[in-house]
């Protein structure tokens, strides 16, 4: 952190997001591919049960890598509801949220090290989104693109998860009058 500091710059607010497993975008995510695991294991168990009832194996049939496509159709959303949660944990560890009487950023540090830095001029809070303990999300800035097929993306970018957003959004007005 101390590489990222200018010599004259004092940090005002320093903080680390909340490290949760289920936020609500992930939760979201979680819920897809629960519903796609629920599927795909219905239509596994439906295609092993018609394998069975004409008395043949699945390995007999030269459609096995129908079969493996059900399988993989299972594996992937279950490994994936567990590591999506882990993966949203880890990032909320390794990044820190840091006021200074110049600007705001966050820093991500992991196998690199990445730092996003919000000067006052971009510092134009969009909107707080706050839980019942006074934690929330203080969005900056909302990214808009459309993907490959025309349908629109929204990215928010901003302090996540911080533990108390009121307090947190009024340091970056300060930052913004000074």
């Amino acid at each position: 952190m101390e590489k990222e500091l200018s010599p004259n710059e004092q940090i005002q607010w320093i903080e680390q997001p909340i490290a949760r497993f289920f936020t609500r975008s992930v939760l979201g995510v979680c819920l897809v591919l629960f519903v796609s695991l629920l599927f795909f294991s219905f239509t596994s168990f439906s295609t092993y049960q018609q394998a069975r009832g004409m008395g043949r194996s699945l390995l007999e049939f030269v459609g096995v890598p129908g079969a493996l496509v059900f399988l993989m159709g299972t594996v992937i959303p279950l490994f994936l509801i567990f590591f999506i949660p882990f993966l949203n944990w880890l990032t909320a560890r390794q990044s820190v949220y840091v006021i200074t009487y110049e600007r705001a950023f966050i820093l991500t540090a992991g196998r690199s090290t990445t730092v996003t830095s919000f000067m006052p001029s971009e510092l134009r809070v969009v909107s707080r989104r706050e839980d019942r303990d006074g934690s929330g999300d203080i969005i900056l800035y909302v990214h808009r693109s459309k993907d490959y097929d025309g349908d629109i993306q929204t990215q928010e970018i901003g302090f996540k998860q911080v533990r108390n957003a009121k307090a947190f959004e009024r340091m970056l007005r300060q930052i913004d009058l000074g």
